[in-house]
């Protein structure tokens, strides 16, 4: 079993405290930095905790960090004891750089010498976006279930984001960036209208595995030069399943992987440990 530590000490360059579990296999050599996806946190995304035992039998160190995006609405905390509300319904993108390097930075205090980064979902956008700015020192990036997040939005119906769009930035106009959007139907996340601004307009950060649009180049993924495993549930949505085009997109990358887990869903449902033996495999095979 994992020996399991909660880390509460860690402040962003911005002031944030994030909450870390680090499962420790004894070892110092490589660690997987774990992001998890879209109003996720370190305790809701159990398939990772899997990996960790997995990977953790191997001699590899798994660091799961709560970025600022985590649950759906959060209070973060400030060196002074304020709290500032984030979650899903009030980050920007762009910050992930910030809890990103917060993360690699803890698991490099640790004592671990070679960094695997992962995420999950939105993890995957926030990974890809972050190597994008900073090409940070790391062997290479676990990404489970890489989203096209502007065709799952658009899936909503014809004009329904530019309508939203509409309506958030109304908001913002009247000086109210931080009121909730109309969210309807099967759009399943209240959201700040800054937040949703930030996240679906045109040239967005996050349109960065634009599967259902393929432009000729994708910026942020063609700058990945370091080997990329990636992997779906065979029950999840068609967007999540063209990974072959992933990995034409991936100009730069030396060696990518992909994978579908057949009979589960974006979480990996009763296939945890087959997902955890697939993580553990790549990373084993390719950095042991």
């Amino acid at each position: 079993m994992s020996r399991i530590e909660f880390i509460n000490d860690c402040y962003t360059s911005d002031g944030l405290k994030l909450f870390m579990a680090h499962f420790d296999s004894g070892e110092r050599d490589i660690c997987v930095v774990f992001n998890h996806g879209m109003t996720g946190s370190i305790t809701g995304s159990y398939f990772a905790t899997v990996w960790a035992d997995k990977l953790n039998e191997n001699g590899v160190g798994f660091l799961a960090v709560n970025n600022r995006g985590h649950d759906i609405m959060n209070d973060m905390k400030k060196p002074d004891g304020t709290s500032v509300r984030l979650g899903t319904a009030y980050e920007k993108i762009e910050d992930c750089v910030i809890d990103f390097a917060c993360g690699i930075e803890k698991a490099r205090e640790l004592g671990y010498k070679r960094i695997i980064l992962s995420g999950h979902s939105l993890g995957c956008n926030k990974s890809i976006y972050y190597y994008s700015q900073k090409k940070p020192d790391i062997e290479g990036i676990i990404m489970a279930s890489m989203p096209d997040m502007f065709a799952y939005e658009d899936s909503m119906g014809e004009g329904y984001r530019e309508r939203l769009l509409k309506e958030a930035r109304n908001n913002i106009s009247e000086g109210n960036p931080s009121k909730l959007v109309e969210i309807e139907g099967v759009s399943w996340v209240p959201m700040s209208s800054e937040t949703y601004v930030n996240w679906y307009s045109e040239g967005s950060a996050l349109d960065n595995i634009p599967v259902v649009r393929n432009p000729e180049k994708w910026e942020q993924l063609a700058e990945i030069d370091v080997p990329i495993l990636t992997f779906s549930g065979g029950d999840e949505e068609d967007i999540y399943h063209h990974m072959d085009l992933i990995k034409e997109k991936a100009l730069k990358c030396p060696d990518f992987e992909y994978y579908t887990i057949p009979n589960t869903d974006h979480s990996y449902w009763k296939k945890e440990l087959e997902s955890a033996e697939i993580v553990t495999d790549w990373v084993v095979r390719k950095f042991k």
